[in-house]
This record gives C-alpha cells, structure tokens and sequence, in this order.
C-alpha cells in the first residue's frame, strides 16, 4: 500500500466484501472508479518516477492524493508544476487552495501573490487570497494589495468585496470604501455609454 489512509483501506475493504456478496456496483461509478483510482496510485507514481517531467501524470497522482484529503501531500506534489514558465494562475490558485486546506497557513501567500499578479479580478484567487490574509492577521497587507489592484481595476466587483472584508462592519472606514465603489461604478457606467 503507498501510503493509504485509513479511509481508504476500509474503503478498498468495504468495497471488495460488497462485491463479494453480489452486490450491483453498475448504478454507482464514481464509488468503483474512486476505489480503482486509489489502486493505481503505486503505479501512477512510478510512473512519474521514470517521467519526472510529466506535468498531467504529476497533476493526477496530485489528484487522487486530494481526494483521499491528503492536501498538504497534494499540494506538495504538485508544488514542482509552479516552477518555470508553464505555471499558470489556476494552478497556483489550485495549490494555495490546498495548502489552505491542509491548514499550512503560512504558504499560500507566497503561491498565492504571482497568480492575484497576474489575474486581479479572478475570484477564486481573490477569496483563497483573502482568507489566507485572514488567517494570518494580515489585514494592512491585504489593504494596500487590494488598494493597488483597485486603482488599475476600479470596475471588479470581487476586488471591492474582498477590500470590504478588511473594515471593521459598519465602521466610517466601511462606508468610505462603499462610497468609493459606487463612484467607481458610475465613473465606468459614464464611460461605457460615452463609448
């Protein structure tokens, strides 16, 4: 076994005593195929170990350790596909999402920035951005980030949420951001009909 978990012995174990009393394993794939899945995994990896370079069998030996919810691992293989010039924003965002999830709070930022930098209005980079800002306390970073991002996108809605998040509820310094954004959105609704 390479490195099972406990969920996926029984599973493996509860599986095969179904099938042996007959039961119709036909209306659920996805509960076979996850079994099957996690058989494969000792030979995906040495599959990757003679293709190291191989970034879709790396990103599926990744996967399946994700769905065992072995995240810090998944994130760690797939840390090697953030190298060099094939990285793309999604996979950083994939990765922070994962470290997140592992509970590996210091991480994410670092994989998290290069992706906000070259997609600020993504809002799946933004929320795990934010909630990593958030675990770390890390509220006047998050302010001048956002800050920088919103001068050159005022129109992105996601950016102006997430700027909120960093304001106390109900506060003047709230209501001075929100006053901002709705001047932001008549500023772009005057020159889209200008256009």
């Amino acid at each position: 076994l390479d490195s099972w978990s406990l969920v996926d012995v029984y599973l493996n174990w509860a599986i095969s005593v179904a099938r042996s009393t007959g039961f119709d394993f036909t209306p659920y794939p996805t509960l076979d195929g996850l079994r099957t899945r996690l058989a494969e995994l000792p030979a995906f990896r040495r599959m990757l170990e003679a293709n190291p370079g191989s970034r879709p069998l790396r990103a599926l030996v990744a996967d399946v350790i994700r769905r065992q919810g072995r995240m810090a691992e998944a994130a760690d293989e797939l840390a090697p596909l953030l190298e060099g010039a094939g990285a793309t924003p999604a996979m950083h965002a994939v990765v922070g999402e994962m470290e997140l999830a592992a509970g590996r709070n210091e991480r994410p930022l670092a994989v998290l920035r290069p992706a906000f930098a070259a997609k600020p209005g993504e809002r799946r980079i933004v929320a795990a951005l934010c909630e990593a800002w958030r675990r770390l306390g890390a509220e006047s970073e998050a302010r001048e980030t956002l800050e920088a991002a919103l001068a050159e996108h005022p129109q992105a809605a996601d950016l102006w949420h997430a700027r909120l998040l960093f304001e106390p509820f109900a506060e003047q310094s709230a209501r001075t951001v929100v006053e901002r954004w709705l001047q932001a959105i008549h500023r772009h609704r005057g020159s889209m009909t200008a256009a």
